[in-house]
């Protein structure tokens, strides 16, 4: 379990960091692309990771080989 706290403690400290260095992004007129764009990414890697979860990615990989 202590192990474990401390793992827990650095993924604390990373998310405040980046919460810090992004906290006046949304006033940029950059924004709105940005956050486009990083949400078409993140269902992207989403998509992915779901799909080799179920097994159709290797399927697929498996048949274009």
């Amino acid at each position: 379990m202590a192990e474990n706290l401390g793992v827990e403690i650095g993924q604390g400290i990373v998310i405040a960091a980046a919460w810090l260095a992004t906290l006046r992004w949304h006033e940029s007129r950059a924004w709105p692309h940005f956050r486009r764009w990083a949400c078409v990414a993140l269902a992207l890697a989403g998509l992915w990771w779901f799909a080799e979860r179920v097994g159709w990615l290797s399927l697929v990989l498996v048949s274009v080989a």
